[in-house]
């Protein structure tokens, strides 16, 4: 019968931790704003080499391409995957609202400037002559009632013509006083040119044209939207024909070359990082391949490890987030991809 001592003999038990091998602790799925929406945590000493490894998903920059007005979209001109570069048409609103407010802003920016260009001017010779004919015209035809209204007063006071002869003679003639005091003010008026008051308002009124058309111009660029980076379409959040509002985004864009690993490390470890350090990252979809990388962020201040870590332990376990850039110099890597990072010393 073999005895107890000599079957451990036989069959040894094997170490807790084999010399070499990374320790690994998954820290689970974590949202993220802006990228991938999976992070993990994995630390260890790799050999006597002094390497830290870090396991984490690949992250974007996402950039929305929004409407800034209310409009119905006639044009959407990507689709999804495809490449864009720095203003690119990516959208285009209905413009034939937006366009007619341009032409009525047009329309009264030429009629303030008209108008303060006369002011300026001043009054002309002909304008000036055409004031005192007027005025004579007028006089003529107050001193041809006046005489009229003293005539039917006579013939009245004959008992010729009755009394309601008289009083429409005196109602002409004080129509005619009238018109004669409003042609001796226009002339006066002409005379003296414009008042600096009325070139004033003139030039207020241009410049509040001014602004106006501005503001229609501004309006109907909106209704072109174009991509304000280089990058590719991630999603396509709208179709051709719908009505957006100001804020909705019509796509979502992110650059390939702005892309990084996030991940954190343990509160032991962390001053083994700092900002600038060199990191070699390798995803599953190219094995054998390595892409290069430097720590570009490490967390101001240690936060708790995330509750859905798989043990008790790991959960209270103090970490710092750290961001390490990754250079993606052929476009191949993509947001989402799982991605394990060894930081040199």
């Amino acid at each position: 019968m073999v005895s107890h001592r000599q079957e451990e003999r036989r069959h040894p038990a094997a170490p807790a931790v084999r010399r070499g091998r990374w320790r690994v602790v998954a820290l689970a799925a974590l949202a993220v704003t802006g990228g991938a929406v999976v992070v993990w945590l994995a630390q260890g000493i790799h050999g006597d080499t002094g390497v830290l490894a870090v396991t984490g998903t690949i992250e974007a920059r996402q950039v929305d391409v929004s409407a800034k007005i209310t409009g119905r979209i006639v044009e959407l001109a990507v689709r999804e995957g495809q490449t864009v570069t720095l203003g690119q048409l990516i959208a285009r609103l209905d413009t034939e609202t937006l366009a007619a407010d341009v032409r009525r802003a047009e329309a009264a920016l030429r009629t303030a400037e008209a108008q303060l260009a006369d002011l300026r001017a001043g009054s002309r010779s002909q304008e000036i002559e055409q004031a005192r004919a007027n005025l004579r015209n007028t006089e003529a035809t107050r001193v041809w009632t006046e005489r009229e209204l003293e005539r039917t007063r006579a013939l009245h006071g004959r008992e010729l013509v009755a009394l309601q002869e008289v009083e429409r003679a005196r109602q002409a003639h004080d129509v005619a006083v009238g018109n004669e005091a409003a042609a001796r003010q226009r002339l006066d008026l002409v005379e003296a040119g414009p008042r600096p008051l009325e070139v004033d308002a003139a030039r207020s009124r241009v410049e509040e044209a001014t602004a106006a058309l501005a503001m229609a111009r501004a309006r109907l660029d909106e209704a072109r939207l174009s991509s304000p980076v280089n990058g590719l379409v991630l999603h396509k959040n709208v179709e051709a024909g719908e009505t957006v509002n100001p804020g909705v985004s019509l796509v979502t864009l992110m650059n390939p070359a702005d892309l990084w690993l996030r991940a954190y490390v343990p509160e032991t470890d962390i001053g083994r990082v700092k900002i600038g350090q060199a990191a070699r990252i390798a995803v599953d979809a190219f094995p054998g391949r390595r892409f290069e990388g430097a720590i570009s962020e490490i967390g101001s201040e240690a936060e708790y490890t995330p509750r859905n870590v798989q043990t008790k332990k790991e959960r209270v376990n103090l970490v710092f987030r750290i961001k390490i850039a990754v250079k993606n110099p052929d476009g191949v890597l993509k947001p989402g991809m799982p991605a394990d990072a060894e930081i040199t010393p």
